[in-house]
């Protein structure tokens, strides 16, 4: 027979070594999210127990501003609905922005991570735990908002969202039409990519 030679106190013998079984694969369970709510009802934070898959952004020249339509744009304000895809890329000044949680449709509302977009447009954000909220400077503006609470400040001006921001992931989601107003950017959904485009008012 042939196998692995093995030592024992007689002497030296060949012995046949079962073949080992192969691993068994066993598929995750999948975990719905945790969702806590306010008092009103409305989201304040989704815990998951996996990570978010990160944005995968499109690869070649980027051109999603240049062939839109205004047949195929959907200029995003407060009251625009959109139907519920799901996810969708947004385009930030020509360049696709990469996001590790994903913006989505809630509902009808566009929302997306705050942070991303808002640095990406030179800004700086900062996050106090404590009190849930975020400050945030850039392009002459100062912004304030608080997890679960609609009103937001923009230059110390009142500025109600159509949706209380809540957290994804770490993540501080609010409406895009929100940004539209802080930022005094234009935000358009076209229709023919399913991208979100933000440009500069002129």
């Amino acid at each position: 027979p042939t196998g692995v030679r093995s030592l024992t106190p007689t002497g030296t013998r060949n012995v046949v070594l079962p073949k080992p079984a192969a691993p068994k694969t066993v598929a995750p369970k999948a975990v719905a999210p945790k969702v806590t709510k306010g008092t009103n009802g409305s989201i304040i934070e989704i815990r998951r127990t996996t990570t978010v898959a990160s944005n995968k952004v499109p690869t070649g020249a980027i051109n999603a501003v240049a062939s839109a339509t205004s047949a195929t744009m959907v200029s995003i304000v407060k009251g625009t609905r959109l139907p519920n895809f799901g996810k969708f890329s947004v385009v930030l000044n020509g360049n696709f922005v990469n996001f590790d949680v994903q913006p989505r449709v809630d509902n009808g509302v566009p929302m997306t991570p705050f942070r991303h977009l808002f640095e990406a447009n030179g800004g700086k954000v900062k996050w106090e735990g404590l009190s849930k909220s975020i400050s945030a400077e850039g392009d002459g503006k100062l912004v304030f908002l608080q997890i679960g609470d609609p009103m937001a400040k923009v230059n110390e001006i009142s500025i109600r969202m159509e949706v209380s921001p809540y957290l994804d992931g770490g993540r501080t989601i609010v409406p895009l039409s929100f940004l539209r107003e802080a930022l005094k950017v234009n935000v358009d959904y076209d229709k023919a990519t399913g991208h979100v485009l933000i440009t500069k008012q002129k």
